[in-house]
């Protein structure tokens, strides 16, 4: 099945298509995303990532966010992306079950520069690259349950239609950018736990620059590389079982950013831990709880969560943000989950183990396959004087239906932010994003990140 529909999407979107709930949502993740960004560029896994591959600066390139260089497109695109998952802080897609922004916002960065982009533009650029991408998702709704990792493969396709959109590629331009992603896109969730995870953003962030950039160049791939019959979508469902109508007739019907709208995270971790997180801080508040009195604490978790939460006995804070134990057992004993429970003091400190010891993790009977209507996780505590406190979550603190307030939003941006920048240009940043959609351009934008300004 051809899938000239998303050519067509993307080459013929305009913001007044999106609702002023989804323009709103839009600039609320656009800022969240930045944050993120800033916070996530001097981990070790960033650092890393710009010691290997940032050490042929060019002249005239896009900024590597925290550093004092510019790389070429590509190159910037990923190190960005890197940064924007370094702390697993960035949000999240209940549609996409992905991380749609960072790869998207970190392509865009990298490809404006120097380029007369106007703020609107930019603003409607992202929301048709994360729009593609979730709905991408649900053409092949088995992809993620096989292995792969959405935030990476969808990832790559939903970067390369916001590159395109950015260049303003005409539908056969656009055909080709989406079809060279198909070819590029990867990432397993195996590397959970790992630098690989984060290197998985940065990547499908680089794959959407090469392809738009290509196209746009006249580089060609198959018209049906996404929705043919040896195309991405069979080829990555797993069972090869695929519906690209399902995607084509949600295009923009509604858009993601609007309906149901993304998660922003409250907690520096994989999502899959923010239930049983925030049950875990709410039981702890609420009884007063002394951790050193708990006989056994039960997490009942949906079905896909085992397969994510795959690291039980951490000895990094990447590897403890996947491991349900760790976040569970933190939270408990501080009442709260924050970036710094995740540096590697924290994680290895020994008077933690003999609790996490005591956590557990099962599916729930409402999270099986073949029975769950809607997500959620339980948290039992047993006490040893034989006290029992339970809480049941089922949209967490920062999902669409919870949404946080825009005060706990710019808040966790200026907390971000002020990591990297000083207070003045961070509260400078955050306003000029948060009424992006009315500026000329978004170059103040990169030089505030470059460190120009």
């Amino acid at each position: 099945m051809a899938v000239k529909g998303i050519p067509e999407f993307i080459s013929e979107a305009t913001l007044g298509q999106i609702p002023p709930a989804g323009i709103h949502g839009a600039k609320r993740n656009l800022l969240d995303t930045i944050g993120v960004i800033l916070a996530g560029c001097h981990e070790e896994v960033t650092r890393l990532a710009v010691e290997a591959l940032g050490k042929h600066p060019s002249a005239s390139g896009s900024p590597v966010i925290g550093y004092p260089l510019d790389a070429e497109p590509c190159t910037a695109a990923l190190l960005n992306g890197v940064a924007a998952h370094a702390l697993d802080y960035d949000d999240s897609s209940e549609t996409m079950f992905g991380h749609p922004s960072g790869e998207v916002v970190s392509a865009l960065l990298a490809l404006a520069s120097g380029l007369p982009v106007s703020g609107a533009e930019f603003l409607l650029a992202y929301a048709v690259g994360v729009e593609v991408e979730a709905k991408m998702s649900l053409a092949m709704p088995d992809h993620y349950d096989w292995g792969w990792h959405n935030t990476s493969t969808l990832g790559s396709i939903g970067a390369a239609a916001g590159c395109a959109r950015l260049l303003g590629l005409p539908r056969e331009s656009a055909t080709m950018a989406v079809g060279i992603a198909s070819s590029l896109a990867s990432g397993v969730k195996q590397n959970f736990g790992t630098m690989t995870k984060p290197l998985h953003m940065g990547n499908a962030a680089r794959n959407g620059v090469i392809a738009a950039l290509l196209a746009k160049n006249g580089f060609t791939a198959d018209e049906q590389a996404v929705g043919g019959p040896q195309g991405f979508a069979k080829v990555y469902s797993g069972s090869g079982s695929y519906d690209m109508k399902a995607t084509l007739e949600s295009l923009g019907n509604p858009w993601e950013v609007a309906d149901p709208g993304l998660r922003i995270k409250l907690y520096p971790c994989c999502t899959s831990n923010h239930r049983p997180v925030e049950a875990a801080v709410l039981l702890s508040n609420e009884h007063k709880i002394d951790p050193a009195e708990i006989e056994r604490v039960d997490c009942g978790v949906i079905y896909k969560v085992p397969d994510i939460l795959i690291r039980s006995d951490p000895s990094s804070g990447v590897e403890a943000k996947f491991c349900l134990q760790y976040c569970v057992a933190r939270a408990l004993t501080s009442g709260r989950l924050s970036i710094s429970h995740f540096d590697l003091e924290q994680v290895l400190d020994p008077s933690l183990r003999p609790l996490m010891k005591r956590v557990f993790m099962y599916v729930h009977p409402e999270g099986r396959k073949e029975t769950m209507t809607r997500q959620l996780a339980e948290v039992t505590i047993k006490m040893r004087d034989g006290r029992v406190f339970t809480r049941k979550v089922y949209e967490q603190e920062g999902h669409p239906l919870r949404p946080l307030s825009d005060e706990q939003v710019r808040n966790k941006f200026m907390d971000c932010a002020t990591r990297v920048l000083r207070k003045g240009q961070a509260q400078g940043l955050m306003n000029y994003l948060w009424d992006i959609e009315s500026k000329p351009g978004v170059q103040p934008v990169l030089d505030i990140l470059s460190g120009r300004q």
